[in-house]
């Protein structure tokens, strides 16, 4: 998944609808944010973590009030009169197609003398070039779930998305089902099944490679053959090799 722009209004401190871009190659390809303290990074930083994953995306802010959606709604927007938070990302999907991920998050008028915010309905909407992607469905749950199997599963997120403040966190050592997130975007589920299917093409190919062995050493056609499965037999180990190399130097 690649950045491409992030759209927001009434988001935290970013009243005034702002849009940022994102300027990245395949050899820039990590992205860096950074201003003086309070001028609005790590709005930024749980407006990406919000439009992805929704209020999951917001609990890892050490800010126990932060958890929560209605702290992120603009104040002056909401004290203004009944209005809409908006944060979209534009994103270049693993697929190498270009979509924006869109959530909207309506409020009601809320008087000066009331602390919490009055929220109305949450819409998550996911667009391609054609409109709404339809095979997805209109169920939340299903736009959920399409962005983390498709983009980048919330598990996973925090070795991609980050707040530098916080960056003792993502130091721990992962769970087994964050190491599952991440095999699952840098693709070592394939690699490790090329891996299987190697080990049984090998045994194959050793059977087969005995039996003519032991059939003829004299037969010209068998001894052929036999030199056809060595050389067989070694390509597959040095691809078998390569493989376990490739997966190896990804996990480490």
């Amino acid at each position: 998944m690649k950045f491409k722009s992030l759209q927001l209004a009434n988001w935290g401190r970013y009243r005034n609808p702002q849009v940022v871009l994102f300027d990245s190659t395949n050899q820039k390809n990590i992205i860096l944010i950074g201003a003086i303290n309070d001028k609005g990074k790590t709005t930024l930083f749980y407006a990406i973590n919000y439009v992805l994953y929704g209020t999951s995306g917001l609990r890892n802010n050490p800010n126990q009030q932060k958890h929560r959606i209605h702290e992120w709604v603009n104040e002056k927007a909401a004290r203004s009169g009944d209005g809409e938070m908006f944060v979209e990302l534009k994103v270049i999907g693993n697929d190498n197609k270009e979509y924006r991920i869109q959530r909207k998050q309506k409020f009601k008028q809320t008087p000066e003398d009331e602390e919490e915010i009055n929220l109305g309905d949450e819409k998550l909407d996911i667009f391609d070039e054609n409109g709404p992607v339809k095979e997805i469905g209109k169920a939340s749950e299903n736009k959920e779930d399409w962005i983390k199997k498709k983009l980048l599963p919330i598990e996973a997120s925090q070795f991609f998305l980050f707040d530098g403040e916080v960056i003792q966190h993502y130091m721990d050592k992962p769970e087994i089902h964050i190491q599952e997130a991440i095999h699952q975007v840098l693709g070592l589920k394939e690699i490790k099944n090329a891996g299987t299917d190697l080990d049984k093409l090998l045994e194959e190919l050793s059977s087969e490679y005995t039996k003519k062995a032991n059939a003829s050493t004299r037969d010209e056609t068998a001894q052929k053959k036999m030199l056809s499965l060595e050389k067989q037999i070694k390509e597959n180990e040095e691809s078998k090799r390569l493989t376990t190399a490739s997966r190896n130097g990804a996990i480490a």
